[in-house]
Parts: C-alpha cells; structure tokens; sequence
C-alpha cells in the first residue's frame, strides 16, 4: 500500500489535493482492511493521525484559526492586485481548513461534545449529565484558546511598548484581524463565492472591543497584566462572583458577536435573514457556551487575591516606626552615639561581666569553638546611615505622640470610639507649641488651657479664622518682636521703675494702673506698674515713655491698700468671653473651663491675660 507522498509522487503531485483528500479517497479502497479511518490514515502517512479526543480538538481550533487568517490574506491579496499572493493564501486557507475537518471529525469519532443542545439535524451530539458537561466545557476552552491566546499577546506587547493605552490597543488590534478572518469565512459558509472585505473588517472591530474589555478574554488579559478589578472576599467568594459575573458578560458578548457576523452573513447572501432556525441555533449555542466557558474562566481568575491597602501607620506612643522591620518594637531599636564620640566598649556574649565567671563562653554566642584567625573580616558599619535612621524614628515616634496628645485634647471621640474631626499636621504643631510655652513657663496652666478649649472650639465649628488667630498669637508668643532701635537711646527704665518697690503691701492680686503723663509723643500712655514680685516690665513698653522726664513719672502711694478680689464664685465656671487684642481689631472669642484658676493666675503674672482676667471679671 503506498503512502501519501509516494501516491503524490507517483501521480505528478496531485496539487489539487488535500491529504485529507487522498486518505478519504485511498480508505474507501481499503475499508475492508482498515474500517477505522484514523487507522488506515496513520498507515498510509498522514500527518494528523493517531491523535487523543483533546488534541484533536487543539488541532482543530489551532487550524481553523490558521485558517481564517489564510482567509484575510487572501481578500486582501485579491483586492490590493497580488494574484501569486492571493493563490499562496488560497492554498494555505483550504489545507488548514481540510485540516480542521479531519480534527473535528476524528474527536467526534472520540466521543467529543461539541454543542450543548442536541443537533437538530441529528438529534444527537448534546450534554446529557455532568460528564458530557465537563467534556464540553472542556472542548469549548480549547475552541476558543487561538483567539484568547491572539488577543492577550497583543495586549501584553502593547503594554510593555506603551503602557495601559498601549495593552488596549494591541489587544483590540490583534483580536480585529482574528475577527475579519472569522467573519470572512462565514461568508463563504453562505456558498455564494462571494466575500466583502470592508464589511468584515467593520464588523471585526466591535467584535474585537467586546474581547478585549469583557468576558473571558477580558479577564485573561487583566490577569496576565495585572489590571482590572478584583473581586473581594474569600477565594471561594471570590472565585464564585467572578464566575457569575464572567459567565453573564461572556453570554452576552458571545451573542453580540454572533448578531454582527450574520449581519457578515447578511451581506453577501440575499436569501440569508436576519431570523432563520440555523441562525437561532448559532444564537443559543453561543449565549450558552459563553455563560459557561466564561463562568469557567471567572472561576479561575477571580481566586486572585485582592490588591491590599497601605498597611496603616501605627500613631499610637511607643509603636515601631522601622520602616525595614516593622515587627521590631522602638525598645528594641537604639540610637547610636553621635558620630565622633567615643562608644563605650559592650562585653562580647560569652566575656565575664562583672564577678561573674562563664561557664560555657563559646556556647553562648552560638559557635562551636574559638574564631578562627582566618576568618572573613565582618563588613564595615555605616554609623552614618544608622545615625540617619535613628533620628527618622525618634522623630516620627515623637511627631506619634504630639498626634496622639493632641487628639484627646481636641477631639471628641464618636459612639465608636474614632474621632470626629481629623486633625491637620498644622493643628498637631500649634496644639505642641502651646504645650511647650507651658512646660516652659512662659504660658501658665490656665493660660494654655483657654488656647486649648480655643483650638478645640474652633475645631469643632470649623472656625479657619479664628484658627488662624490663635496661631498668630501663639507665634507672636514664641517669637516676640525685637525691640525697636529707639528703645537703645531710651533712658534706662530702672529710675523710673524704681519707686514702684515702695509700696509696703507684698505681691497686691490686683495691680493699679499708674498714669504717665508724657510731654513728647502726641497721645498719652498708659503705663502699668507691676506688684513688688512682679518682674520688670518688658524693655518694650519703656521705649514708649523713653522721651518722658523722670519726674513726670509718677508711683502709686505707698500706703494705698491693694484691691483684694474674691474669684471663688468664678470656681469651675465655663464662660466663653470675648478677649480684647493688644493691637486692636476684632476681639477673639474664648472659652475658659475654669474662671477662677485664670483669673488667679492673670493676677500673679503681668501679661497680655490681665485683659482676660479683666474681661471675666465683668461678665
């Protein structure tokens, strides 16, 4: 018995000839001999037998897609002038789609389910129980893995040239000429010899936007570039509603499809109609297979995990801020000593400390005997780089606790226990530097209280300006203005001050204001003479009476009783006031939790709070 090339040989080629051709025709010869097609066909040489159910099926949907890009070649070929290349095409086209009918023939011989309902030619060929659902499935994936793999190559090298746009793109084009071959071999299913190359070509590119955006190729090619979105939940969760949502968007896509490729048909048939039973059972066909093909493949790629958030910053006092090890806890992490300092030398693990004598001084460490003389120098420390990283902690992990200070003291928590307001950097650093004036002792407890309950007020109505105001103050605090140059040739304060120490009463709660009449400025001042143990005033306002004689200035009567004035009815009162500002303008609105404390302390303190003090005391 010859084989196909010593027949083709033999006869002068048969160019005009498949091998599927010459193996159907030869078999009939010898059917006596070999009543199984793939049989004979494996003994006379031909390439595609002895193939399982499955890999007849890849073969199958390997050429017909093979096949239908022939099939745009050739169009093109023919339509752009080029006969020796349309007639390369042509030839190429019909080898893979003889091809393909072998493949399909042979994993049908195998048992192979190709259709979810049964033909209605036939009556036979459909899925009836969960093994014949399997198979189909399974026949349906290898179906569709020439288009899928197309697209999703195309994708991942658009991606890497031009990034996300560039991945849509190459997806799209790439699935537009998988889909102007396929429309064009539907074209020439109708028998008409016919083919319109522009409708194709159309048609393909909605067809191709549909793959590369949704469905099972979609998701393909999120998986395969990482984007996309996820679904959340468990794996099994997630596996299930991204099978669900798959399987919906692939039926629905897969029909859309279809509805463009008979409008393909369409085109080149006029006895072809929109609605005929063959047409209507490509439609069910497709809207089954793509719930379940999709539903497949959502199965698979939803057990991706959800992308993660940042892991959140741990504010609270004391948590690890290494940033390369976050599981070590701040006491573990210590500062080194300043670069050129001196280190104080630390006992090696096994060295005696103190009176105590080792007993096992290499064990300790964790080696087995003495270090060896040639052993591997250790690497150089860089003290800078850890000097570095050692200031980052210590400053994130007090930055950590001025946070947390300043959300108790300005912010109420909810039912839940979270705050109500989030606070700003900016609000953090004035809350810290009016606890600094305090620990300082330039703000008294209460003075910096009423700032507090200020910020707090203001916080809560959402008050900018008022805001704004208190950090001027604050600022104006830290930072006092220099005295003016005048103030340099002012006389010194001292003789005019020093009548002020007569009066024999100690530390008056209430200082009486002096009047200085001044002959040089235009507008008489106000000057105010501090108790006995008040310090002296600020060099400021000296510089305003600088130009005043000596004797102009006049001190209270040594004898006059102090005005003694009792705050206990002001004790745990909350008020809220209106606190007159030094250079004038609109006056700030404060709220004082305990009157009687500020009034107390305004008294022993000369400071810009006497005006608080005295605002308290009239309401």
């Amino acid at each position: 018995m010859l084989s196909i090339k010593q027949l083709r040989e033999a006869a002068g080629g048969l160019d005009n000839l498949s091998d599927e051709d010459i193996v159907d025709g030869m078999h009939e010869t010898y059917k006596a001999y070999y009543p199984d097609r793939d049989k004979f066909a494996k003994a006379v040489g031909y390439e595609g037998a002895g193939r399982g159910k499955n890999a007849s099926r890849m073969s199958a949907a390997v050429d017909t897609f093979q096949g239908s890009l022939y099939g745009l070649a050739e169009d093109v070929a023919d339509k752009s002038g080029l006969p020796s290349v349309g007639a390369w095409a042509r030839k190429g086209r019909e080898t893979n789609q003889a091809a393909a009918g072998y493949a399909q023939q042979r994993a049908a011989d195998l048992g192979a389910i190709s259709r979810w309902t049964d033909d209605p030619e036939t009556g036979t060929g459909g899925v009836h129980g969960l093994r014949d659902a399997g198979d189909y499935v399974a026949g349906q994936l290898i179906n569709m893995a020439p288009q899928v793999g197309t697209t999703v190559a195309g994708g991942v090298a658009g991606t890497l040239v031009g990034g996300p746009v560039g991945g849509v793109l190459g997806a799209w084009g790439a699935g537009t000429a998988a889909y102007s071959g396929s429309n064009l071999d539907a074209q020439r299913e109708q028998g008409t010899g016919e083919t319109n190359l522009l409708t194709a070509v159309g048609l393909a590119v909605p067809q191709a936007g549909i793959d590369a955006f949704t469905g099972g190729t979609g998701r393909v090619l999120n998986a395969v570039t990482g984007t996309g979105r996820r679904m959340t939940g468990n794996a099994l969760q997630r596996s299930g509603k991204d099978a669900l949502r798959t399987g919906v968007e692939e039926s629905v896509g897969e029909l859309a499809q279809h509805e463009l490729e008979q409008v393909a048909r369409m085109s080149v048939d006029p006895n072809e109609s929109y609605i005929n039973p063959k047409a209507n059972d490509r439609r069910l066909e497709s809207a089954i297979g793509g719930f379940v093909v999709g539903g497949a493949i959502g199965g698979v790629t939803g057990l991706r995990s959800p992308r993660r958030a940042p892991a959140p910053v741990d504010d609270t006092p004391g948590a690890s801020t290494d940033i390369l090890n976050p599981s070590t806890p701040v006491a573990a992490v210590q500062s080194p000593a300043p670069v050129g300092e001196p280190q104080a030398a630390q006992p090696l693990a096994g060295e005696p400390q103190g009176d105590v004598e080792p007993t096992e001084p290499y064990a300790a460490a964790g080696a087995v005997g003495p270090p060896q003389a040639d052993a591997p120098a250790a690497p150089p420390i860089d003290t800078n780089a850890i000097a570095r990283k050692a200031a980052i902690d210590q400053a994130a992990r007090e930055f950590a606790g001025r946070k947390a200070k300043a959300y108790e003291d300005l912010v109420e928590p909810d039912e839940n226990g979270a705050p109500q307001i989030q606070l700003k950097p900016q609000d953090i650093v004035l809350h810290y530097d009016i606890a600094a004036l305090e620990d300082a002792g330039t703000l008294t407890p209460a003075q910096a209280a009423t700032y507090i309950g200020a910020m707090k007020e203001a916080l809560q109505t959402e008050d900018k300006k008022g805001l704004n105001h208190i950090r001027k103050e604050v600022e104006e605090i830290k930072n006092p203005k220099p005295v003016a140059a005048a103030a340099a040739a002012a006389p010194p304060v001292a003789k005019a001050a020093a009548p002020v120490a007569e009066p024999a009463a100690p530390a008056a709660p209430v200082t009486a204001p002096v009047t200085a009449p001044v002959t040089a400025p235009a507008k008489v001042k106000k000057v105010k003479a501090p108790a006995a143990e008040t310090p002296a005033p600020a060099p400021a306002p000296a510089a305003k009476v600088s130009e005043a004689p000596e004797a102009e200035v006049s001190a209270p009567a040594s004898k006059a009783e102090p005005k003694v004035v009792d705050y206990t009815p002001y004790a745990g009162r909350s008020v809220s006031v209106e606190v007159e500002r030094p250079e004038g303008g609109k006056p700030l609105r404060r709220t004082v939790k305990d009157a009687k404390a500020a009034l107390e302390e305004a008294d022993d303190r000369a400071s810009k709070f006497e005006q608080l003090a005295r605002c308290i005391g009239n309401v």
